[in-house]
């Protein structure tokens, strides 16, 4: 038995298609913010979190993934829009953002310790105990201390090491 129906092949591959490239615009964020205002917003609030306004930007997206894995209760972007970094313009100074209405939700201090933490260690330590090691040489750690020195970096002849620093003789 043949019914007129008005649902044809090119119907059924239109709306496919029509429905495919709709779920593609949709993952891709279309109407949001981009990846790249997602990133700015977290590095403008690292700067207000670590104190520190030089931050190695470069890193910001490893850092903003591995927290984002890390499995705190509050994920950073989710922080980042919720005090305003994203699309506008979060609290200046950490007084400001610790009286902002974003530290009160479930999981928001966790996570912007964690944040101030792995930009200061370098490394950001998961809820399973698994470690991820983003940078060692760039860790805020060794600005704080003017004679220290990443072991890792060559300071020149052997036995360099043992003598102090200029910073240190300062």
């Amino acid at each position: 038995m043949v019914t007129n129906s008005t649902f044809t092949r090119r119907t059924l591959l239109g709306t496919g298609t029509a429905a495919v490239a709709g779920a593609a615009l949709l993952a891709a964020g279309c109407g949001g913010p981009s990846r790249q205002d997602r990133v700015d917003g977290f590095i403008d609030m690292s700067r207000v979190l670590t104190g520190v306004d030089d931050l190695p930007e470069a890193l910001a997206p490893d850092y903003l993934d591995a927290l984002g894995g890390a499995g705190l209760r509050m994920a950073p972007l989710d922080l980042t829009q919720a005090a305003g970094y994203v699309g506008g313009r979060g609290p200046a100074t950490a007084e400001a953002l610790m009286a902002s209405s974003a530290l009160s939700k479930p999981g928001a201090e966790q996570c912007a310790r964690a944040i101030a933490g792995a930009w200061w260690s370098g490394m950001v330590t998961a809820a399973g105990h698994d470690t991820v090691l983003v940078t060692y040489d760039d860790a805020l750690v060794f600005r704080a201390m003017r004679f220290a020195r990443p072991q890792a970096q060559c300071l020149g002849a052997t036995g360099a090491w043992s003598r102090p620093t200029p910073a240190a003789l300062a």
